[in-house]
């Protein structure tokens, strides 16, 4: 593990449901959210991307994930898959990281979604790391239609899940072929999570081509979130909060340092 160097920036981490068309909570996504680097860690100091991050800043975040994730009980979401976002960077982080190879694997509740570019998804590239990772957990394609991702990508490796990229759905979702388009990712998939999902309508399209599943702030309302508070100055110290959205008030919480 790195030597984490991001304890005075201030972050939540957010798990964010993924709705099966039944219903039902298929997994949760691991964000971070709001995150003001030390130099801004001030009440005017403005929330920037995970994606703007310094290198050494993404391995300190991520580095806290695991951490996190490595002293959760997961029965907490019925065992659901919890899914990490991944690029090259991180990438090569895990596979050089013993510890973190040990802990993937042992993990059965740990999914691992790609960066749409990364490296190996040009033509041509051996999907060497990808497969690596693979034989750690499972792993999913982020943000298909956008970046990298292509068809005959999904034909080169058959990913655990495809997550269609939001703007890539809104972009066709008036088209009447797209039920069609989101049975043919999942020919080639075990499980297709459409993003962007705001509205009635939308779960309605998503529902009529059967067995996809839905993520996006239409549930927001509607389902418990997770999320967990970076302290400025604390270390590895994080609040745990579970949230009815609706009411915007915790109904349990809990403390570990």
């Amino acid at each position: 593990m790195v030597e984490e160097n991001a304890k005075n920036t201030s972050y939540r981490f957010v798990l964010e449901p993924a709705i099966s068309d039944d219903g039902s909570c298929h997994s949760w996504e691991l964000l971070t959210k709001d995150i003001i680097a030390p130099a801004r860690n001030n009440a005017s100091a403005p929330a920037f991307s995970f994606s703007t991050l310094t290198e050494s800043d993404k391995l300190a975040l991520f580095t806290r994930q695991i951490e996190l994730l490595s002293v959760f009980d997961f029965s907490l979401v019925d065992n659901k898959p919890i899914s990490l976002n991944i690029d090259d960077l991180l990438s090569h982080f895990i596979l050089t990281d013993r510890y973190l190879c040990d802990f993937l694997r042992s993990c059965k509740h740990i999914a691992l979604e790609i960066n749409e570019n990364f490296h190996e998804f040009i033509a041509g590239r051996e999907l060497t790391a990808l497969s690596t990772l693979a034989a750690l957990c499972p792993v999913w394609l982020d943000d298909f239609g956008r970046g990298r991702t292509s068809f005959p990508l999904l034909e080169r490796f058959r990913f655990d899940c495809v997550k269609v990229d939001k703007d890539y759905f809104w972009d066709k979702e008036n088209d009447p072929a797209l039920p069609g388009l989101l049975q043919s990712i999942h020919t080639l998939t075990g499980h297709v999570i459409v993003e962007g999902i705001e509205t009635e309508k939308q779960k309605r399209l998503i529902t009529s081509a059967g067995d996809i599943i839905g993520q996006g702030r239409y549930w927001k309302e509607e389902y418990i979130f997770f999320a967990v508070e970076g302290r400025p100055g604390a270390g590895f110290g994080y609040l745990l909060f579970f949230y009815y959205p609706v009411l915007n008030t915790p109904f349990a919480t809990d403390s570990l340092y």
